[in-house]
């Protein structure tokens, strides 16, 4: 926040936002294969279906920086538009209880684990050129996407009327 000199009023200090924005959008598409299996007995069933996805990730990731170090310093506008390998495991566990001929319950649990995404601030390289000649030190950041993965897991519980 600004500071203000006692006597004149006038502002000693300079109000200034500081900004780093980074964004990344992942595109995961790729042929799925997998396997389902239930066991059925009368008055409930019980199965799996494991599944995964090789195919490619097409991303989009941007920094975007606002008078990081000072007022004066310049803004930037990163970004990068690439395609890499990408892979997606995923598992969906589900059991059902038949109450009566037209009605049952069922819970599901799903785990997914998406691997080689880019994230945002993961993206960030934060450097900043030193100050030379009587001009001030600059900031120089970089954009270098790296890759980790994400886990996405839920649990479903409902019930089905039949007729």
């Amino acid at each position: 926040a600004p500071t203000f000199d006692p006597v004149t009023g006038e502002p000693l200090t300079q109000q200034t936002t500081r900004k780093i924005d980074s964004t990344t959008i992942n595109n995961l598409y790729g042929p799925q294969i997998g396997v389902r299996g239930e066991i059925r007995r009368k008055w409930f069933a019980i199965g799996a279906t494991p599944k995964v996805m090789l195919g490619l990730n097409t991303y989009r990731a941007e920094i975007g920086t606002t008078q990081v170090l000072s007022p004066t310093d310049i803004s930037q506008n990163l970004y990068k538009k690439s395609t890499e390998f990408g892979i997606i495991g995923d598992l969906e566990v589900h059991t059902r209880i038949y109450l009566g001929e037209h009605l049952s319950i069922h819970a599901g649990y799903n785990f997914m684990w998406a691997g080689l995404l880019t994230r945002p601030a993961d993206n960030i390289v934060y450097n900043i050129r030193s100050a030379t000649a009587g001009l001030p030190a600059q900031s120089d950041f970089g954009l270098d996407p790296s890759f980790s993965g994400a886990i996405i897991q839920g649990l479903s519980v409902g019930g089905q009327l039949e007729y």
